[in-house]
């Protein structure tokens, strides 16, 4: 359950109540308390979303750097195949073209979480790092290939 779907089980009684108020003249008229309990309502709710644009944010700045660093990685680790001679050079741009591709899927997940609401980035996070790590697993075999 998601930040914004807690805090609006919790919003919506404290809402109802506050709707509640004392009817004069066939209008309606809401008494302090029951506007400091809108107030407050409100203010949850924008905290609670900002907290999770937050964490969104992060998480998207935490996968990037990883990512950069797995490319840097293989930059290094294609070095080492081109040292070792053409035969392992050319074994490494058939795994390097099979990492590529993972990258590129790790990419295309961080833009469905870019583009997610704030109910729905926590499945867009999930689906992105089981991709990051499927990435990661295919450098860790790649590296111990061309160490």
């Amino acid at each position: 359950m998601s930040w914004t779907q807690r805090w609006l089980i919790v919003l919506v009684p404290i809402l109802t109540v506050a709707g509640c108020g004392k009817k004069e003249n066939g209008g309606r008229e809401t008494s302090p308390e029951a506007e400091r309990l809108k107030q407050e309502a409100s203010e949850a709710l924008e905290a609670a979303q900002d907290f999770t644009i937050a964490k969104k944010e992060d998480f998207m700045k935490m996968m990037q750097i990883n990512l950069d660093r797995l490319e840097e990685k293989m930059q290094a680790l294609k070095a080492k195949a081109q040292v070792k001679g053409d035969e392992a050079a050319a074994a490494f741009e058939k795994h390097r073209a099979e990492f590529d591709e993972k990258v590129a899927r790790v990419r295309q997940e961080l833009g469905k979480v870019k583009d997610a609401s704030s109910d729905a980035w926590q499945r867009a996070k999930e689906a992105t790092q089981a991709a990051y790590d499927e990435l990661e697993k295919k450098f860790n075999e790649i590296a111990a290939k061309f160490k």
